[in-house]
């Protein structure tokens, strides 16, 4: 009953919202820029989580999910509407239930400010600062959109960009995912992040990157965290020191060069002085990536690789790991590494039938994932006392996949996506000497409508 209820809601919106904008494109006379954009889709898989590199279960899964947003902008100022049905809300096994009524929640939704090289946005807003379509070290896609005050500057080959977010907090027991409204001994959490980039040509990009969690019971919304010109590295430990802190600092290279495009980052979480000396078994972790991509006119390959440190994201006060509603801001695991070769290759189409594009492709990857997991106590050593390795602890499971992917899209804005693979896993949960082989794989339909208008009034 809570599901059909649902999709008569959906559906009322999305006629409501459209009927809405028809309206101001036959008025014209408010001098408001109008954009509703609807995107539906429909996942079919097996495997219930939403990667078929690490599935949970074998029982076929239906996961339907709505977006629905309203852009309105006069000027120099912008405002996003939106509001997302999305199943996988309330039943993703790896983050916290993120909606209560109706599987609903404003996932991009803000007012602001912006001209041709600033923009100041208030509310919340999905970032990646990464390849797109691919993991991210410092801010990702992977978490659901949090509050946040986000700032983007340009000045010619200079860029700056700051979020400072409020993230959920941890109850006065160490818990996550707990209603802390009467809790007096709540921590409260925070995240504040920042991308200097610099283009010293046309084919070459450099960014430094910064990341300080910040939380305590007395934590809040601080001026200190936006100054554009001050460093996190020293500004973390230096007086006053009000609140616990998590600093992660790094950077990236991304050229460009005709069909080439080589990205590569670096993310530092710890670095240990005087380890011996001091008599501690903790190490410095960290996590790198890579991307290698030539695409054609018809075809595309690309190389990808991930090594993630055994503690990356995490530290030994709970409320510092790096994480909202139990998924991570950066990579949802650490521990692992992965690395994997795709090609793609654009069939002919026949647009008299309505075509777009079609493709095909197939891809061949190795995950290697060790026993720690970011939400978990911080721990940097075996019960005899031996530390852990860098990365790649404990009894290692090994997955090779190999899998084939099919799409097709229509003029009509509907997409049908194929992915089905065959896994052959080693070690499977941590375990010595246990198999599997299997079948994993996802259905994806996915349907998106616009509509628009543009006063003629200033």
């Amino acid at each position: 009953m809570k599901c059909n209820v649902t999709w008569l809601i959906c559906a009322i919106l999305v006629l409501t919202l459209s009927e809405v904008c028809i309206l101001q494109a036959q008025e014209q006379t408010d001098g408001i820029q109008h954009l509703v954009v609807s995107k539906s889709e429909l996942v079919f898989n097996n495997t219930e989580r939403q990667s078929s590199y690490r599935p949970i279960g074998d029982k076929p899964f239906l996961w339907p999910s709505t977006d629905i947003s309203w852009t309105m902008s006069k000027g120099h100022f912008i405002a996003n509407a939106n509001i997302r049905f999305d199943l996988y809300y309330d039943r993703d096994p790896d983050g916290f239930d993120a909606v209560n009524r109706l599987y609903m929640r404003n996932d991009e939704s803000y007012i602001g400010f912006q001209n041709e090289w600033a923009q100041v946005l208030v509310g919340r807003k999905q970032h990646h600062w990464g390849v797109s379509g691919q993991n991210a070290l410092f801010l990702s896609d992977n978490a659901r959109t949090f509050d946040q005050v986000s700032m983007s500057f340009e000045f010619g080959n200079l860029g700056y960009d700051l979020v400072l977010g409020q993230l959920d907090d941890l109850s006065s027991d160490e818990r996550f995912g707990q209603d802390t409204r009467n809790d007096s001994g709540a921590k409260s959490r925070f995240v504040s992040l920042k991308r200097f980039t610099w283009q010293p040509s046309e084919n070459l990009t450099l960014s430094y990157k910064e990341a300080i969690l910040y939380s305590g019971t007395n934590a809040t919304w601080s001026p200190r965290y936006m100054v554009p010109t001050s460093l996190y590295v020293f500004l973390a430990d230096n007086a006053p020191r009000n609140d616990q802190i998590n600093l992660l600092f790094g950077g990236s290279i991304q050229w460009i060069s005709g069909n080439w495009m080589v990205y590569s980052e670096l993310m530092v979480d710890d670095i240990i002085f005087n380890r011996k000396e001091r008599g501690i078994t903790e190490t410095g972790t960290g996590a790198w990536l890579g991307h290698v991509a030539w695409s054609g006119d018809q075809t595309h390959a690309q190389w990808h690789s991930e090594v993630v440190g055994y503690q990356a994201y995490n530290t030994d006060q709970a409320e510092g790991r790096y994480l909202y509603l139990g998924r991570g801001l950066g990579t949802q695991f650490n521990d692992y590494v992965f690395t994997e070769v795709r090609g793609q290759k654009g069939l002919g189409v026949n647009r008299a039938n309505q075509i777009e594009t079609m493709q095909i492709g197939a891809s061949l990857g190795l995950l290697w994932q060790g026993e720690q997991t970011i939400n978990q106590p911080f721990t940097s050593a075996y019960p005899d006392g031996s530390r852990f390795e860098r990365v790649l602890t404990g009894n290692v499971e090994r997955t090779v996949r190999a899998a084939i992917q099919f799409g097709i899209e229509t003029q009509s804005k509907s997409a049908v996506e194929l992915d089905i693979g065959y896994n052959w896993v080693q070690n499977l949960g941590h375990q010595s000497g246990v198999s599997s082989r299997r079948w994993a794989g996802s259905i994806t339909i996915r349907q998106g409508l616009s509509f628009s208008s543009n006063s003629t009034q200033p």
